[in-house]
C-alpha cells in the first residue's frame, strides 16, 4: 500500500468519524454494503472514485481532502461562511439597534408581552 492510500484512508475514517457515523451508517449512505466499505476504510481496496463523488456532493469533503490531506479549500469555505455570518449579525445588529431607537419601541414591547402573558 502506496503512503497515498494509508494517509487516504486515515482521512476517511476521520471524516466518519467527525460525521458520527458508523461504518454502516456511511455505507449505507454512499450505496454500498458495510463490509465493501470496511475494506475500503482498512486499506484493502482504493477508493472508487463514485465513493469520493458521493462524499463530495452529500457532505461536502473534497476528494482533495481525502486523497491529498488538501484542507486550503474547505478552510477557504469555513472562512467564507464565517465572513457571511459575522455580515449578517452585524446588520442584524444594527437593525436592532435602529428598531429600539424608534419612538414608541418600549410601548410595542410591553403590549406585546402582555399579549403573549395573557394567552
Amino acid at each position: 500500500m502506496t503512503n497515498i492510500q494509508t494517509e487516504s484512508k486515515k482521512r476517511l475514517r476521520i471524516v466518519r468519524e467527525w460525521l458520527q457515523m458508523s461504518q454502516a451508517q456511511l455505507a449505507k449512505e454512499l450505496h454500498m454494503n458495510t463490509e465493501a466499505y470496511r475494506r475500503i476504510e482498512v486499506g484493502k481496496v482504493n477508493i472508487p472514485i463514485e465513493i469520493l463523488y458521493e462524499l463530495e456532493n452529500k457532505f461536502d469533503i473534497s476528494a482533495s481532502f481525502i486523497i491529498c490531506g488538501n484542507v486550503q479549500s474547505d478552510m477557504d469555505k469555513c472562512l467564507d461562511v464565517d465572513v457571511l455570518l459575522r455580515n449578517e449579525l452585524e446588520g442584524f445588529e444594527q437593525r436592532i439597534k435602529k428598531y429600539q431607537a424608534e419612538e414608541g419601541f418600549e410601548q410595542r414591547i410591553k403590549k406585546y408581552k402582555n399579549k403573549i402573558c395573557d394567552n
